[in-house]
């Protein structure tokens, strides 16, 4: 079975504001798709969103050793650790995402 339903309807839970509903989908395509980073960087958003920073937190830097290139995966945990005001880990991401996101910019042909 895929993770993808379970990632468009808590996607859609959460869109409509029923972000507490939208965990248990969330958390079933993790659970069916344990090394996707798309999926745990999904549940990492939503459970900095109802608050739940730990978790949240959890869920970026297993998304970061799956995928270390992913700016997105290392700018919402930077996010989590200022908001948990460690703030050297958050400027650490912050940076790792900046150099990710120069090395993509270089990547792209000159036009």
């Amino acid at each position: 079975m895929s993770e993808q339903p379970y990632v468009n309807l808590g996607n859609i839970l959460a869109e409509q504001g029923r972000s507490q509903e939208a965990v248990a989908p969330l958390e079933k395509a993790v659970a069916l798709a344990p090394n996707d980073a798309y999926c745990h960087i999904t549940l990492g958003v939503l459970y900095r969103k109802i608050g739940e920073m730990e978790q949240a937190r959890r869920e970026f830097v297993r998304a970061t050793e799956l995928d270390p290139n992913s700016a997105v995966a290392h700018y919402q945990l930077g996010r989590v650790y200022k908001e948990i005001n460690q703030l050297d880990r958050a400027k650490a991401e912050f940076d790792r995402t900046a150099e990710l996101q120069g090395k993509a910019a270089a990547s792209r042909p000159v036009r």
